[in-house]
């Protein structure tokens, strides 16, 4: 078993998990601060 590989699964699932996350929680935010900075 190589270590890379298995080290390597993990860490694209936990990139994939968070990009889930973090645009699921936080995407309406960044839109609401791009609309924002458009209005300065």
């Amino acid at each position: 078993m190589d270590v890379s590989i298995g080290y390597g699964a993990v860490l694209h699932g936990l990139i994939i998990w968070l990009d889930c996350c973090f645009f699921d929680r936080w995407l309406p935010y960044l839109v609401l601060l791009l609309k924002n900075w458009n209005e300065v």
